[in-house]
């Protein structure tokens, strides 16, 4: 069980860095097109 508990905590820890990645690129395009 501790094992599974690691490795959601693990895939919640990457979706939220991947989805701050996401929202970076996101505004380094909406600077460069302004």
């Amino acid at each position: 069980m501790v094992e599974i508990a690691s490795e959601e905590r693990f895939k919640g820890e990457a979706g939220k860095n991947l989805l701050a990645q996401i929202i970076e690129r996101s505004v380094e395009k909406d600077g460069e097109g302004s």
